[in-house]
C-alpha cells in the first residue's frame, strides 16, 4: 500500500482537536437563538398585557 503524497501542515490547531472546539460554535449560536427567542416571548406578552399595538390602531 503506498502512502498519501501529501503532507498536511496544520496552521490552527493540531491535527486532533478537542470536543470544546467543535462544541463552542454550537453552544454559542444556541444561546444566541435562545435569547432572541426568550426576548421575543417577553415583549410579546408585556405587548399584550398592555395592549399598545390595539392603541396604535385605534389612534391610527
Amino acid at each position: 500500500m503506498q502512502q498519501n503524497p501529501f503532507r498536511y501542515d496544520f496552521v490552527y490547531g493540531m491535527k486532533s482537536p478537542k470536543m470544546s472546539e467543535f462544541m463552542a460554535p454550537g453552544l454559542i449560536s444556541m444561546a444566541i437563538f435562545f435569547a432572541a427567542m426568550a426576548l421575543t416571548a417577553i415583549t410579546l406578552v408585556l405587548e399584550r398585557k398592555d395592549g399598545i399595538f390595539e392603541r396604535t390602531l385605534v389612534a391610527g
